[in-house]
């Protein structure tokens, strides 16, 4: 190995050694803090226990109120309607049609034989 490189080698394994006794360090407080946590929440727990004890002696239990009666569904808007037009009963046009047997393709398809 070339004697400049050592000295390079060595500076950065010098470098890594203290970034993970920095790391290590880190993490040991991280460690602490996470214990610490657990206890406090461990302690909490057991106050929410006696609280909740305590309020169940205290209160009788009530029966449940009926839910509220729901609104009724509103009704959809009404369809517009077309105007009505009355049929008019007799009609000077037809009266050539009254009595006919005969009737030709154009009066079927205008259905005047149902008049």
């Amino acid at each position: 190995m070339d004697p400049v490189d050592a000295g390079s080698f060595h500076h950065a394994l010098a470098n890594q050694g203290a970034q993970v006794e920095r790391h290590d360090h880190i993490l040991q407080e991280v460690m602490e803090k996470y214990a610490m946590m657990s206890a406090q929440i461990t302690q909490i727990g057991t106050q929410l226990e006696a609280v909740s004890t305590h309020l169940a002696q205290e209160v009788p239990e009530t029966p449940p109120s009926p839910p509220a009666p729901a609104a009724p569904p509103a009704l959809p808007a009404p369809l517009p309607r077309e105007p009505h037009i009355p049929v008019p009963e007799h009609y000077a046009a037809f009266e050539p049609l009254q009595g006919a047997t005969i009737f030709s393709k154009l009066d079927l398809r205008n259905a005047y034989h149902l008049i």
